[in-house]
């Protein structure tokens, strides 16, 4: 009875070994991605490249990944994923409309900020979407974008009442996605040189303010 607890508890131990060790490896070649994929592009980089820069065997990363559009699609949905994760709790400690606007614009941004290589390839692999393709994977990439979406929208539907500020909650959430993206690629192209905190409470100033404006219209007939 012993010697077979032991046997079992050995076997454990060697599973639990080797789960740790693959997520290392599977931790090296997502760090070693986003870096590669930030300096070269989608189209221009190369497993080859991604497997060096991970120092570890170009088989090895197959072992991980059968091909580069499963990596990419891997790495969307693992940024989508900690994106969403680093905004939940913000959007949980307000039920206000324009608060929850300015966390999540906010919320975006810093989350960009510690993870630019993240904001690059989703950057990139938005062009994917765009092309027409009936590639699954490419399909994959497109409803993790969907995803975001949706939980901008889910975000606001807990304080956005029936037609206030006169938008679609996925209007609007679209539209908070696109102000964050533009913004942070101009912050990107101008070298960091800005306070982005300053700059986040700017722009989520001005789009509330944008909101109450048209919120305040009347309404067109039709």
């Amino acid at each position: 009875m012993t010697s077979q607890f032991l046997k079992i508890k050995s076997t454990m131990e060697e599973i639990s070994r080797s789960q740790r060790k693959k997520k290392r490896t599977l931790d090296k070649i997502v760090k070693a991605s986003y870096e590669v994929f930030s300096s070269r592009g989608l189209s221009q980089a190369t497993l080859e490249e991604i497997a060096e820069a991970a120092d570890i065997g170009k088989g090895t990363l197959y072992g991980h990944f059968e091909s580069k559009m499963h990596l990419i699609v891997y790495l969307v949905r693992h940024s989508t994923d900690e994106l969403i994760d680093s905004m939940k709790i913000r959007v949980q400690e307000t039920g206000d409309l324009p608060d929850r606007i300015k966390l999540l614009i906010q919320g975006q941004l810093q989350f960009f900020r510690n993870n630019q290589g993240a904001f690059k390839l989703l950057f990139f692999a938005r062009a994917l979407v765009k092309q027409k393709s009936n590639d699954p994977l490419v399909e994959e990439i497109r409803q993790e974008f969907k995803r975001f979406i949706f939980f901008l929208r889910e975000s606001f539907n807990g304080s956005l009442k029936s037609g206030e500020a006169g938008i679609p909650p996925e209007e609007l959430a679209v539209a908070v996605a696109g102000l964050v993206s533009g913004a942070f690629s101009f912050w990107l192209v101008e070298g960091n040189g800005h306070d982005l905190e300053k700059r986040s409470d700017l722009l989520a100033n001005i789009f509330i303010s944008g909101l109450a404006v048209k919120a305040s219209e009347p309404a067109t007939k039709t």
